[in-house]
């Protein structure tokens, strides 16, 4: 997760969307972050 999550911070595109799913917890953005690492 800490993979992706580097990704999202460095990533005009996700950032906000990190920045969102945030609120909503850190299973939220594990979940998240791994869809990204799979996608990417």
């Amino acid at each position: 997760s800490y993979i992706a999550l580097d990704r999202f911070l460095y990533s005009s595109t996700y950032a906000p969307i990190y920045l969102y799913m945030g609120l909503y917890g850190t299973i939220a953005q594990d979940q998240l972050f791994t869809a990204c690492a799979i996608v990417s």
